[in-house]
């Protein structure tokens, strides 16, 4: 899929992908990003949520959230879903703006 003239979209997914990978790399299981991985990530990638989530006492704490299996590790469809939801509070506080 990102082989071949990919579509704006096909290219956002591939970015997620290879964003993920990039810092899933840095530590231990590739497949996975853990805590500090995924702060990182948050901090260099996200600066305007890692910003407001440092504002709320619960804010950085936000592997709990992801981590919907529990196994101290967010993985790559973990860290989609989490992506959606912050797409769509990033497109509806756009919208009312």
């Amino acid at each position: 899929m990102c082989e071949s003239s990919p579509t704006n979209l096909e290219m956002a997914m591939c970015c997620l992908g290879d964003i993920f990978d990039q810092y899933a790399a840095a530590e231990g299981n590739s497949f996975t990003l853990t805590k500090k991985e995924l702060r990182t990530l948050i901090e260099k990638e996200l600066p305007e949520l890692y910003q407001a989530a440092q504002a709320d006492p619960e804010g950085l704490n936000l592997m709990q959230g992801l981590d919907s299996d529990k196994d101290g590790e967010v993985d790559f469809q973990e860290f989609m879903i989490a992506m959606s939801c912050v797409s769509c509070i990033s497109k509806a506080s756009r919208c009312f703006k």
